[in-house]
């Protein structure tokens, strides 16, 4: 691994930064970690249409996992909440007739969600 130093001014001094260069082993296990992220995998699941919307949804109570409310953005799925994960029994988002869910259906049946990433 290499290192590689930035000399910073600074009204109060001069500081040197030392920075490692990740491996591609480790930008692989970063972008699997973001991608594991409750927020993220709730917009890939087709739940929530923006990362902004995901968030708001789960810091809001709407969003469960294993029958449980989950309101971390942050919370890493692991794969055996995968299958468990869907809006919470108490969200007005768990019925078929609420707005949101038709036109999350309505776009489903038209082609699905497209996130870029």
């Amino acid at each position: 691994m290499t290192e590689y130093e930035e000399v910073r001014v600074l009204s109060t001094g001069v500081y040197r930064v030392r920075y490692k260069k990740l491996t591609p082993g480790q930008i692989k296990a970063l972008r699997t970690r973001a991608q594991r992220r409750l927020q993220t995998y709730i917009v890939r699941r087709g739940l929530a249409k923006s990362f902004f919307q995901a968030r708001q949804l789960i810091a809001h109570g709407h969003i469960s996992i294993a029958g449980r409310k989950v309101t971390a953005p942050s919370y890493h799925v692991r794969i055996d909440d995968e299958e468990t994960l869907d809006y919470a029994s108490s969200s007005p988002y768990a019925s078929k007739d609420y707005p949101l869910s038709r036109a999350m259906a309505v776009e489903e049946a038209a082609g699905g969600v497209k996130v870029e990433w």
